[in-house]
């Protein structure tokens, strides 16, 4: 049984990892290069497959991560006083090949199914068709419970 799928990882550019090497093993940060893709690598692997309903999908990326951070209440689900925080996935879409974004991934080169077309960032444009609409930094520290 899966509960929540999540991360803690933050991915860094590789130019960051190969400066950070210069002090030496322990200076590079954590994480391969994927995070990103987390929601196209579950949608294949789970709801293509029939392992589970989008539903579920939707619960173990969005809600439940959400609860178990501590951002219940605020974040992971459409509702009233909910974060205006929106992703508009299109399941039809095929031959997405990953990273769209210069970094390394781990699953550059691959063939997924599905695709994140438009984000929204409290109600904001972040990502139109793809492309990042939003200047860096928009974002909002959030205390947890």
């Amino acid at each position: 049984d899966v509960s929540h799928i999540a991360t803690d990882h933050c991915e860094f550019p590789l130019q960051v990892k190969r400066e950070a090497a210069r002090d030496g093993f322990a200076a590079i940060p954590n994480g391969a290069g994927g995070v990103g893709e987390r929601l196209i690598v579950v949608y294949s692997e789970s709801v293509k497959t029939g392992g589970i309903t989008p539903e579920q999908w939707v619960r173990l990326c969005c809600e439940s991560p959400a609860e178990l951070m501590g951002l219940g209440g605020r974040k992971g689900r459409i509702e009233p006083g909910y974060d205006a925080d929106l992703v508009l996935f299109d399941p039809e879409a095929t031959g997405t090949v990953l990273p769209r974004i210069e970094s390394a991934s781990l699953w550059a080169g691959s063939d997924w199914r599905g695709e994140v077309r438009d984000v929204w960032l409290r109600g904001e444009p972040a990502v139109t068709d793809g492309i990042i609409a939003q200047d860096a930094g928009t974002g909002k520290f959030l205390e947890r419970s």
